[in-house]
């Protein structure tokens, strides 16, 4: 029998900092990999309670039924094909995880997994292998016969991270070049690790023994970008980007997790997290945020975009913008300027004088700013916005109509 878990107004650990709020939305079990399809629907493996489906950013969960063991080791998906590795095979579902069949296992345990419209790839003990995406014969397309921890498609290169280095090729594994250029090796363990990559415009992020760099040129070398943590091994637990241009990193054994919206030379902090030591993963579907850690699903709804849309011209005096448009429905745009470094806060208030909303609560330099917002999950009515900072203030109204 399916298990279905509803959490909608009860979110434990819930904590709101600057733009977003984090909250375990529903899976409180060990999770061991989050993975999302074309479909949007978000796919979740635990450690001895199943795999879990959810088709609206998290709020409702679906146990996925037809996997006689419970526990995921390693989890992927492409268009509309999810395959989950448990511990008595290799699956795939083909419809969202009503039904599953199984594939035959590769000669060396699988370690990760990556797909695309023409065939699945392992990475095993021994190298990567592939075989057709609905199974068959596996082939070695190794660029060496090393330990593969991860890999991951980004366009239509696939990158697979190894013990003796990270290489990529874009003719599915026929060959493979070497992306090593500018990473580190450990000196202590004396091996390459690659754990998340995730791309950004025409760049590509990483992360390596708790750092971040950025490559420029499909992989081929790669730049380490300022980090605001310490740099240690297991340390970078999760990178992604969400609505094309903010970049999140998540942190292990910590409470934090990081956003920059200029590729990584800034970074805001938002805490919320549970404190594990389990590791992070990180999906996103629209503007909402999924965590992996060791005590289930996290998530943050980040209602707010910012953007600077002014860097260099000296602005003169405060200014708050009517939004546009309004009325609206259900997103619209806030403008402000300020002509001096200094904290700003940005709240919306309904019309009994509450506040429901914080967009903006951290310190920004001069410059005009504006700042999306949903009310996805609001009712028609009149609204309030209003921007305060140490000299300024000023209130505006809106409207919603649905």
């Amino acid at each position: 029998m399916k298990k279905l878990i509803l959490i909608l107004v009860i979110l434990v650990f819930l904590v709101s900092v600057g733009n977003a709020q984090w909250g375990l939305v529903a899976v409180p079990y060990q999770i061991t990999g989050l993975t999302k399809t074309t479909s949007s629907n978000i796919f979740a493996g635990t450690n001895g309670f199943g795999l879990y489906r959810t088709t609206d950013s998290g709020w409702f969960w679906e146990q996925c039924s037809g996997l006689s063991n419970l526990t995921i080791s390693s989890l992927t998906s492409n268009g509309n094909y999810v395959y989950a590795k448990n511990s008595s095979g290799l699956w795939y579902s083909t419809d969202q995880g009503v039904t599953w069949s199984d594939i035959t296992l590769p000669t060396y345990p699988i370690r990760s997994l990556a797909a695309n419209s023409s065939y699945l790839f392992a990475g095993t003990d021994s190298g990567v292998v592939r075989c057709v995406v609905t199974g068959g014969g596996w082939s070695y397309m190794r660029p060496n016969n090393s330990h593969t921890s991860f890999m991951k498609f980004i366009g239509t290169r696939l990158f697979a991270s190894t013990m003796v280095g990270l290489f990529s090729t874009t003719n599915n594994g026929v060959n493979w070049i070497n992306s090593n250029a500018g990473l580190p090796i450990s000196q202590q363990l004396g091996y390459y690790e690659v754990r998340y990559m995730t791309p950004l415009g025409s760049n590509i992020y990483a992360t390596s023994f708790g750092r971040i760099f950025k490559s420029t040129n499909t992989g081929l070398s790669w730049d380490s970008i300022p980090s605001p943590f310490p740099s240690y091994r297991g340390h970078m637990t999760g990178l992604i980007v969400v609505n094309n241009d903010n970049l999140f990193a998540g942190v292990d054994n910590s409470q934090n997790c990081f956003k920059s919206t200029n590729g990584g030379l800034n970074w805001i902090t938002f805490i919320g997290l549970p404190n594990t030591y389990g590791s992070y993963d990180m999906v996103s579907s629209n503007l909402y945020i999924l965590s992996q850690t060791n005590l289930g699903v996290y998530g943050a709804l980040l209602q707010t975009v910012i953007t600077k849309i002014e860097k260099s011209t000296k602005i003169s005096d405060y200014s708050l913008s009517q939004n546009y448009p309004n009325p609206f429905n259900p997103s619209t745009t806030i403008q402000y300027q300020i002509p001096k470094e200094q904290f700003v806060t940005l709240k919306v208030f309904d019309i009994t004088g509450k506040k429901i909303e914080t967009l903006i609560n951290e310190n920004q330099s001069p410059g005009n700013y504006e700042v999306k917002w949903s009310a996805s999950k609001y009712s028609s009515g009149v609204y309030y916005y209003r921007i305060e900072t140490r000299s300024y203030s000023d209130t505006k109204s809106m409207l919603l109509i649905k």
